[in-house]
């Protein structure tokens, strides 16, 4: 929930801004765009009032609201869904979080945490796309790795609106369209060379994974970079009218879309879009 309101709101103001400012001659407004996207992807969740401060499958990450497992009617959360998965798969292998949920059943022991049946969360415990390592062993590059999910809504909402803008340009062909395609397509260009090196912070430098899922997704996000880098280069060489602009950015969204679904089938498994 909170990806999709952060994206959305992304989205939206990054329209109406660069509508209102559709020739942009000063660098400090492409700045004080960029400063109101980044307030906007701020959001975060509210810890609920029970919920415990430190991941007990990672002792040194710090639980999210949004990241739980119910287990003997204690609820017990996590730092991210691979950490709830491996879990959910083998409570017994984490002596921590079992003491824990132990500690909270004795707590209450005449009523549930939450009265919410687990079937909702279904998918997350039959699924297999979470135990892999997090990340690099570097502190500095750990810790910056873990901004990957923040930072990829970025290229997410810029390439798609520029490939969106660049659709309906197809048809009335103005100057302004022309200009929110570009600035769009520049935003989403860095920013997704940004993500995918924070990403590879975060999962680590591998060319292959244990799992498949991981290692499509590392390298299609590694395409969605080198793709909008690409046709930002056709862009600026044919002044956003060649062929080849047009083609590039409309493979960038497929290939974010690809990249997207595999992103929410490492959390939520690969059929977290069945109806």
């Amino acid at each position: 929930m909170i990806t999709i309101i952060t994206a959305s709101m992304i989205t939206n103001i990054t329209i109406i801004t660069i509508t209102r400012i559709s020739r942009m001659r000063s660098i400090s407004r492409i700045f004080l765009v960029m400063m109101v996207v980044l307030l906007a992807g701020a959001a975060h969740a509210d810890a609920p009032a029970d919920m415990n401060e430190w991941c007990p499958i990672m002792p040194d990450e710090r639980a999210k609201p949004q990241y739980y497992a119910d287990y003997e009617g204690a609820r017990i959360y996590s730092c991210c869904g691979r950490c709830r998965g491996r879990f959910e798969r083998n409570p017994e292998g984490f002596p921590e979080a079992l003491a824990l949920a132990q500690a909270r059943a004795e707590a209450t022991p005449h009523e549930h945490v939450h009265d919410e049946t687990h079937n909702a969360h279904e998918p997350h415990a039959v699924h297999d796309h979470h135990d892999y390592d997090h990340g690099v062993e570097h502190p500095l590059l750990n810790w910056l790795g873990k901004h990957h999910p923040f930072v990829v809504h970025f290229p997410i909402a810029f390439l798609l609106v520029a490939a969106g803008v660049e659709l309906v340009r197809m048809r009335r062909d103005r100057p302004s369209l022309a200009d929110i395609a570009r600035f769009c397509l520049w935003i989403g260009a860095v920013s997704a060379v940004i993500a995918t090196v924070l990403g590879w912070f975060f999962g680590g430098f591998r060319i292959v994974d244990d799992d498949w899922v991981m290692t499509a997704h590392r390298w299609i996000g590694t395409a969605v970079a080198l793709s909008a880098l690409v046709t930002l280069f056709f862009c600026e060489r044919q002044d956003a009218r060649g062929t080849a602009y047009r083609a590039g950015l409309f493979v960038t969204a497929l290939l974010i879309g690809a990249a997207g679904f595999l992103g929410g089938s490492l959390i939520y498994g690969i059929d977290h879009l069945m109806w």
